[in-house]
């Protein structure tokens, strides 16, 4: 497991292999975010994280070049990565 009492979780490309282990992963990672915490997740397939990040951060060859909170709206983070990676 992970340890609760962690202030800062750094994770990268977390989310590989088959589904299953995706879904353990991913809930595994779920359950020690909290106010107290934050998680921060480098990935290239934004879908799977749509529906549980409340910030977000685009990097294009090491430069920030969009960010914001997942609760401003607009288009899906997939569909601003797809046309950011263009």
């Amino acid at each position: 497991g992970l340890s609760r009492r962690a202030r800062l979780f750094l994770v990268d490309e977390p989310l590989y292999g088959d589904a299953a282990t995706r879904a353990y992963t991913l809930s595994l990672l779920l359950s020690v975010r909290s106010p107290e915490n934050a998680l921060v997740v480098s990935a290239s397939n934004p879908a799977e994280w749509e529906a549980h990040v409340d910030r977000y951060l685009f990097l294009l060859r090491g430069e920030a070049v969009m960010s914001g909170a997942t609760s401003e709206g607009g288009a899906s983070l997939s569909d601003e990565f797809r046309r950011l990676s263009q």
